[in-house]
């Protein structure tokens, strides 16, 4: 048996499919062969796989105890009558073989791709399930409290809010119902501690609405005022003009 002979019988022999004869003359070519040797570890990794890709079946009604009796008969006889095995010509078994002549190391290989195929997909399914659950538990809570704001005497009816996130810490004081301002006049935002006033800057009023964003949290506060300043610019060291809303920092409205 040449090497050729081996490679077209590789796939039957390493699947216990070839007759004794065969068999036997792979046997003594795989003794003083290595490459045939190598071929044949490679494709066993691929045979052990085989049966993890057949989904398993209930046996037909009965065929368990055919099968069983069949064989005890058949090793019975084999007994009795021990096998003589022919002593066939090399050439004979390479003309067998090339009568029966399959692409079996091409299946092997093939089925190997599938399997392949389907544990990387089911793999990269996994991978970015996972991803997507450890970004979802590393990614922090964007959580936020809201203050409420009341108009003084004079602006019973205006009402506002001071929002603040804690990631990132950034605040948003909006007001409604706020007189336009004449002139020069500007809204100015504040946070109190104690009587120490810290500005958060000019209000932007659109469609109604007086806004400003700004950095920071309310923590260390007590309250947080508006006031009507003279501007254009705002006031630098305090206020200068009266408080128009005001609203404590002791309560506030939790979201997450």
């Amino acid at each position: 048996m040449t090497c050729q002979d081996f490679e077209e019988l590789s796939g039957a022999y390493i699947l216990d499919a070839l007759t004794p004869e065969e068999k036997q003359a792979a046997e003594e070519h795989l003794a003083n062969c290595p490459e045939c040797t190598l071929l044949l570890q490679q494709l066993q990794p691929v045979v052990n796989l085989l049966p993890l890709t057949v989904p398993e079946v209930e046996p037909i009604s009965g065929h368990k105890e055919r099968f069983f009796a069949r064989l005890e008969k058949e090793t019975a006889q084999s007994a009795s009558e021990p096998e003589q095995l022919p002593q066939r010509p090399v050439a004979h078994i390479r003309q067998a073989s090339a009568k029966r002549r399959l692409p079996w190391r091409t299946a092997l290989l093939a089925v190997a791709a599938i399997i392949l195929v389907a544990a990387l997909a089911g793999m990269a399914t996994w991978n970015y399930s996972l991803q997507q659950q450890v970004a979802k538990l590393s990614t922090p809570a964007v959580q936020s409290a809201t203050y409420a704001i009341q108009g003084t005497t004079n602006q019973a009816t205006t009402t506002g809010e001071l929002t603040c996130y804690n990631k990132p810490q950034i605040c948003t004081l909006t007001m409604r119902g706020l007189p336009t301002p004449t002139g020069n006049q500007v809204y100015q935002g504040w946070l109190l501690h104690g009587k120490q006033p810290t500005s958060v800057g000019l209000l932007q009023i659109k469609n109604g609405i007086a806004t400003v964003d700004f950095q920071g949290s309310p923590q260390d506060y007590d309250a947080t005022a508006v006031t009507l300043e003279p501007g254009p610019a705002a006031s630098k060291n305090g206020p200068a003009g009266p408080v128009v809303a005001l609203g404590k920092l002791n309560k506030a409205t939790h979201s997450s």
